[in-house]
């Protein structure tokens, strides 16, 4: 009987064996798979931190392109709307001024301030065309003229988004003509802003001048290139073919001339010479007479209130 119940023994002992084997089999290929989905895991995440990165990274850019863009388009176009709209280019260069029709946007001037671009019409308050999103690299204007055609204004303008991330960066550059459509019109007085400023010059003068009422001129008047009509206001001489130098109140000559004026006397040297012929003085004196030149000498006529 106690040889029979050894073989007992052997049999569950064998039993855990196996048991305990096949458990540990079990065990060690749980702990090997573990490993191999935390490793999918962390690649797995790393991949969809780097998509994620790239998309935010491509978003920034993009969202800078678009705010670059939007306000790069909307300078333009309200430059290009104000030029048209315009009478007169005054002044192009880091900044536009232009001279409008409207008395309250008259004058309009667009320029940069602190990186920032404005426009101010007439008395108005500065207009800010951009924000702090952006910076103004560049903005010039360049004035062109080849009469008969209308100005042109040449605009270059450089803006980036304002940002110290790289991947934000952003810079757009853009360069338009713009041709001036209407002519000079005003609705009210054109008044220069100090006295001494000119209308035209000797190398660009106005066509035709029309004029409702008074004209009034402190001036001298000149007629002509030569000139052929001459006033002198202030020694109260008139010329006509003398150039500017009359000699008398009014001068008048082309090869022969008359010349008019008032004197108490005639002296020999006014009238000693061929081109004097014609030459007319009114002689006021105890007996007023007319005095007349014939190229050698004086010639006179008393004058009397008997026709």
């Amino acid at each position: 009987m106690r040889r029979l119940a050894t073989p007992k023994r052997r049999s569950s002992v064998n039993a855990y064996s196996k048991t305990r084997s096949t458990f540990m089999s079990i065990r060690g290929f749980s702990f090997v798979e573990l490993l191999l989905y935390v490793s999918l895991f962390v690649i797995g995440s790393i991949f969809l931190v780097g998509i994620l990165y790239s998309s935010l990274r491509i978003q920034g850019r993009e969202s800078a392109a678009v705010e670059v863009t939007d306000q790069s388009n909307f300078i333009m176009q309200t430059i290009q709307r104000l030029v048209r709209n315009a009478s007169l280019i005054e002044d192009a260069s880091s900044s536009l001024i232009l001279r409008m029709e409207e008395t309250a946007k008259d004058p309009t001037r667009i320029f940069v301030n602190s990186n920032i671009i404005y426009v101010k019409e007439g008395s108005g308050a500065d207009v800010a065309l951009t924000d702090s999103k952006t910076t103004v690299d560049q903005l010039t204007f360049t004035k062109f003229s080849n009469p008969p055609a209308k100005d042109t204004v040449q605009i270059n303008l450089t803006l980036s988004y304002n940002t110290t991330d790289p991947t934000r960066a952003f810079t757009k550059t853009l360069r338009s003509a713009i041709s001036k459509v209407s002519a000079v019109t005003f609705d009210s007085d054109l008044l220069p802003n100090a006295s001494g400023k000119h209308v035209g010059a000797s190398g660009q003068k106005w066509q035709d001048g029309y004029f409702a009422g008074n004209t009034s001129i402190d001036g001298t008047i000149s007629v002509g290139s030569a000139p052929f009509f001459y006033v002198n206001p202030a020694s109260s001489l008139v010329g006509i073919g003398v150039g500017t130098s009359p000699t008398s109140a009014f001068h008048v000559t082309s090869s022969a001339y008359l010349q008019i004026g008032f004197r108490s006397s005639a002296t020999a040297s006014d009238c000693d010479a061929a081109g004097e012929t014609g030459r007319l003085f009114f002689l006021a004196g105890s007996v007023n007479k007319l005095a007349i030149c014939d190229g050698t000498q004086w010639r006179y006529a008393t004058t009397t209130t008997t026709p």
